[in-house]
């Protein structure tokens, strides 16, 4: 092979490495964001209740109710969350909430007291409780 030709691969090989195009003002880079989106949450949709498990509501007071199941798997882990709606003397609706988790006891039973601010007319309480099987749903209305 002559010079003149290893010279002339050389090149031809070092521009093949550069073949980019110079950067223009056209060919600015632009600054990219990127994010991960939050968590959103998931609706509760009630399920057929397995057989035996039973969910209750028990309206103790104006703001106070108790959870009542049975028929959950031995201390499993589940959630609840629990809502209460009434109106305001304007009409307007008021609702109270809580949502936590929690373990059952070892004969599959749940008993929980909750104490919401005091309502002055009728109201209505909604409660989910999440399980392995599915979700639980119970209703009550006071007044």
């Amino acid at each position: 092979m002559s010079k003149y030709l290893a010279i002339t691969a050389l090149f031809i090989g070092v521009t093949s490495l550069c073949a980019c195009a110079p950067l223009g003002p056209e060919s600015t880079p632009l600054p990219v964001t990127v994010f991960t989106p939050g968590p959103t949450s998931t609706p509760i949709v009630c399920t057929q209740n397995p057989e035996g498990l039973l969910l209750e509501i028990q309206i103790l007071g104006k703001g106070r109710i108790r959870i009542i199941g049975s028929g959950f798997l031995p201390k499993e882990r589940v959630f609840v969350s629990a809502f209460g709606e009434t109106t305001r003397t304007d009409g307007s609706p008021v609702g109270q909430s809580t949502e936590y988790e929690t373990t059952v006891s070892a004969d599959g039973s749940l008993s929980r007291l909750h104490d919401f601010e005091p309502v002055s007319g009728p109201a209505k309480w909604r409660v989910a409780v999440v399980h392995s099987r599915g979700v639980a749903c119970a209703s009550a209305s006071s007044g």
